[in-house]
């Protein structure tokens, strides 16, 4: 049985206790106590793979026990679909800031009105993560893949990706710059078809 050390850096790479390890990681860091690399809460670990592990470790028992966590997630409401991006929901993201978006485009109170839907969203952002998360460790356990290969790969869909959430903001500053400026543009394409 291996003893598992989470390595972060550029390649995202696994390394073994005996030494071995696929690339060259800039930092590693402990990951779960060494059990079974098939238990879930080791995989789970594996998936989160940030100094956040403990937390979600903690919850994802809590979800285990009752199918459900509701609680604040100071993250998710603090950065919203920013936050999305940083844990790798990348469709989910794109559709916390397309929608209330297309709705503001359609109507200014439509879109506001759709901003009501976040503070539900800050409630149950744990429970959807560890659902997300949950769903692609199944894909991956279907694969068929070495032990060693599968944990490599969950360490890698899982955690956080600050590309993930600076896309997250330059997509969120273009849609804000767009809304802001949206109405001076209608407003002088009015005043054109007024002087004709």
């Amino acid at each position: 049985m291996s003893c598992y050390i989470l390595v972060t850096g550029a390649d995202e790479s696994l390394k073994l206790a005996d030494g071995s390890r696929s690339g060259t990681p800039e930092r590693a860091e402990y990951g779960p106590p060494p059990v079974d690399s098939r238990d879930e809460f080791t995989r789970m670990w594996l998936f989160v793979g940030d100094k956040k592990a403990q937390k979600y470790d903690r919850l994802y028992r809590k979800y285990e026990e009752k199918g459900h966590v509701i609680g604040w997630n100071w993250a998710a409401f603090l950065f919203g679909p920013i936050w999305l991006f940083y844990r790798k929901l990348d469709l989910e993201g794109a559709l916390l800031i397309l929608i209330p978006a297309l709705l503001f485009f359609i109507h200014p109170y439509l879109g506001v009105a759709s901003l009501l839907v976040f503070p539900v969203f800050y409630l149950f952002a744990n429970q959807y993560y560890l659902y997300r998360a949950e769903r692609k460790i199944y894909e991956i356990e279907k694969t068929g893949l070495s032990s060693v290969e599968r944990d490599h790969l969950i360490q890698i869909r899982g955690g956080g990706s600050m590309r993930g959430a600076l896309a997250g903001v330059l997509v969120m500053a273009s849609l804000a710059g767009g809304i802001a400026f949206g109405p001076t543009w209608n407003h002088i394409d009015s005043l054109k078809s007024g002087l004709r």
